[in-house]
């Protein structure tokens, strides 16, 4: 079974919503809307920068809370993941594909703490896509207009960006997958989805600032077909 990673939205264990909208500005000077841009297309590019500065700048609201996984309104949680030491080492345990992992630090009331972010981007070459079932719903009604099955990733992506400008939404039902990785994200889709091995490890460990759900997304594995 595999679950939906967010942010958490409990007050009483985050403090505020988001956690930080501000940085330090010690080293890029603040959020300009060339810095927000570069933010934004992150999991658009297709290689993986040398440095975001961006992550040594991290400020947290004087009434947020210090938590495993930190929220940000500059870094949306789809991009990845800001996490402590302490959860940083259970990543290292996680099978997961298609990222990297950059140093941050937060701030929080003066006080420095090291972070890591994890960046990271779709596992659109680890898909059958030819096997895998999604169902396309109006974005206003939320009405199953018809289930589909795609060719290839272009085929999706393609079918996909038309929906959008007909404000329908391709949602993921059954995704076929290549390899077996704890941390899934597919193309298009902004959830993280994790294994139950990680949830148990969130579980044992008490990580603090996120929230686990049922993603209602069944996930097959089949080694046997993996040609990458």
């Amino acid at each position: 079974m595999y679950y939906s990673l967010k942010n958490s939205i409990d007050r009483k264990v985050v403090g505020t919503i988001p956690q930080s909208n501000k940085v330090t500005e010690k080293i890029t000077g603040g959020l300009s809307i060339k810095i927000r841009e570069e933010l934004s297309q992150l999991l658009e590019r297709d290689d993986f920068p040398e440095h975001i500065p961006i992550l040594n700048e991290v400020l947290l609201d004087s009434a947020a809370k210090v938590t495993d996984m930190i929220d940000t309104t500059y870094l949306s949680y789809d991009s990845g993941i800001i996490a402590s030491v302490r959860m940083r080492m259970a990543l290292s345990e996680m099978k997961f594909d298609n990222y990297k992992c950059f140093d941050a630090l937060v701030t929080h009331n003066k006080r420095e703490y090291p972070y890591s972010f994890f960046l990271l981007k779709d596992n659109r070459n680890s898909i059958d896509f030819t096997r895998s079932e999604f169902v396309v719903k109006d974005s206003l009604g939320g009405e199953t207009i018809e289930s589909k099955q795609f060719d290839s990733y272009s085929d999706y992506d393609q079918y996909r960006l038309k929906a959008a400008m007909k404000l329908h939404v391709v949602y993921p039902l059954k995704i076929v997958m290549l390899q077996e990785l704890d941390i899934i994200r597919i193309p298009g889709e902004p959830l993280i989805f994790v294994s139950e091995k990680f949830k148990q490890i969130i579980d044992e460990n008490k990580f603090t600032g996120m929230n686990i759900q049922h993603s209602g997304v069944e996930f097959v594995f089949d080694l046997s077909q993996r040609t990458i």
